[in-house]
Order: structure tokens, then C-alpha cells, then sequence
């Protein structure tokens, strides 16, 4: 089993992998300082049937993060308990063929993800994520990374407003096409206009997309606000996923499980000592021969 962690720059999320089953038990919680601890404590909580109660000490631990002081003291204490830790990264992964190495280890997940669970033979894919930030990411057909944009994302143009012009309220997006009018109160006008504006951010990225894609795209959605998205974009994406970045995690660290076991066995220095010491033994009487003659 491995316990796999989704640090995002709003919440973490978690969730305990079983290779044969998929996710056993999942949560998320806010991303902190504290992190680890609130960790602990949820998975100390998540008890799946037929699994012993969750404890550091030899757990397998995956962790993605995209907030570096969080990651880091994240993956410090879990190793200092006795986790074994793989970090994604686009350094390591080797799924999807040139990709920057400047790309955050949530887009690696989701992308991986993604081509693992939703790849169709012959047909490139756009990834579009719906978190704090919005992010497109693109795959051609053949594994090959192209290119992508990010922009802000939902929640970040709704509160935009109002924090910065004092008389404008919160507000949310709407729940349906069919609430994105012209407006006659100021709420209504700036859920209308961002929404619209949203909208129209999408289809602009999609449509450039497409542009330098051979080939018609599958087109798959995740993160927080990407229910939200496809309400307001019917029949837009072939498939809306939540849970990209966790699976890409169990792909990358089934993969690297895997290499790890083809690998030959390390020669250690006392074995190469030993090895040393029998190869002169038996050279000795070979020399002592020769000299005879």
C-alpha cells in the first residue's frame, strides 16, 4: 500500500493506494506549516477495512508538492520517521518524452495521470487544470510533450474585484449557463462578466491548442473548480477527473518500484572484499605453479 500526498498551493490532498484496488481512503486538508502533523492525525483516522492502523515507520510515501518550505518539511519529517519517500518531479519521470524539467511536480502528476487513465490510441490530449492557478498542458500522439499556458484561476478573478475596489462584494460563480446575462445588480453583473470571461479564456486556449495539435485532442479536465467549469462548458471536456495527480503519483512510483527490482543487486564493499580475497586465494597456488616450472 502507499500513501500518496498532493501538496497544492490552497489544500494537500491524500490518500491511501493499493495497487490492486485504487484509492482505499482519501481526504484533503489545508496546505499548512503544520502539514505533517494534520496528516498524521487524518491517516491515523482513515482506517480502510482489512488494513493494519497507519504508521510511518516502513509506509511508502509519494509526495507532489508545489509549495517548496511545505514539501520539503513534509518529506523531512515523514524520512525522519522511517517512510521510505519518492518526490515526483519532471527530472525523473519518464513517461512523457521532452519535458521541461521546469514543470511543477502537479503538472507531472496530472499530465501522467492523465495519459495513463485516459489516453486514446492515436489522438493527442489537453489537460486543463482548475485549481488556484489555471493551467493547460498538451501531449501529442505520440508521448511527446507541447506546449501549454497558465493563468489565473476562478477563485483568484472572483475575489480580484472585490479586494481591490472597495465596494464590490464576493461573489461565486454561477451554477449554469443560463445565469451568465447581461446583470442589473452589481452581483449578478460581475458573476456575468467573470464567468464570461472565464469562459471565453478557455475557449481561446482550447482553440490554439487544437491549432498545433495533429489530430483532434482528448480533452480532460481536473482540479477544485473543473466540476464547476464543465457546468459552465457543456460537452467541453470528454472527461472530468479529480483525481489525475493521485493516479499519476501510483503510475510513477509503480514504475519506479519496478526498476528498482529489475536492478542488479549493488555489490557492497564488504562482498567486493570478500570477492578480492578468494580471487587472490586461488590465484596464489596458480602463481606458485608457474614458478615451479
Amino acid at each position: 500500500m502507499k500513501t500518496i500526498v498532493d501538496i497544492g498551493n490552497t489544500n494537500t490532498k491524500y490518500c491511501l493506494w493499493s495497487d490492486e484496488k485504487g484509492a482505499l481512503a482519501s481526504g484533503k486538508c489545508p496546505t499548512s506549516s503544520a502539514l505533517f502533523q494534520v496528516i498524521e492525525t487524518e491517516l491515523a483516522r482513515l482506517h480502510p477495512k482489512d488494513c493494519p492502523p497507519f504508521q510511518w515507520s516502513g509506509a511508502q510515501v509519494v509526495v507532489s508538492s508545489v509549495v517548496p518550505a511545505v514539501g520539503q518539511d513534509f518529506v523531512k519529517q515523514a524520512t525522519a520517521a522511517g517512510a521510505s519517500v519518492l518526490e515526483i518531479s519532471a527530472r525523473t519521470q519518464t513517461v512523457l518524452k521532452g519535458m521541461s524539467h521546469e514543470y511543477g511536480a502537479d503538472r507531472v502528476a496530472e499530465a501522467v495521470g492523465a495519459w495513463s487513465t485516459h489516453k486514446v490510441e492515436g489522438r493527442p490530449m489537453v489537460i486543463l487544470g482548475f485549481g488556484t492557478a489555471t493551467t493547460l498542458f498538451t501531449i501529442q500522439a505520440d508521448g511527446s510533450v507541447g506546449g501549454g499556458f497558465i493563468g489565473p484561476g476562478v477563485k483568484m478573478l472572483l475575489t480580484a474585484l472585490s479586494r481591490d475596489c472597495a465596494l464590490l462584494p464576493e461573489v461565486r460563480l454561477p451554477d449554469s449557463v443560463e445565469e451568465m446575462n447581461l446583470g442589473f445588480t452589481t452581483e449578478s453583473q460581475m458573476t456575468g462578466g467573470v464567468s464570461l470571461m472565464f469562459k471565453g479564456m478557455v475557449q481561446e486556449w482550447l482553440a490554439k491548442a487544437r491549432s498545433a495539435l495533429t489530430g483532434e485532442p482528448v480533452v480532460v479536465a481536473t482540479g477544485g473548480y473543473a466540476a464547476v467549469v464543465a457546468r459552465l462548458l457543456p460537452g467541453l471536456f470528454g472527461a472530468v477527473d479529480q483525481t489525475l495527480a493521485i493516479k499519476g503519483c501510483a503510475y510513477l512510483a509503480g514504475l519506479a518500484a519496478a526498476k528498482t527490482e529489475t536492478a542488479p543487486a549493488e555489490t557492497t564493499p564488504a562482498a567486493r572484499a570478500d570477492c578480492a580475497t578468494e580471487t587472490a586465494q586461488t590465484a596464489a597456488p596458480v602463481a606458485a605453479t608457474e614458478s615451479e616450472a
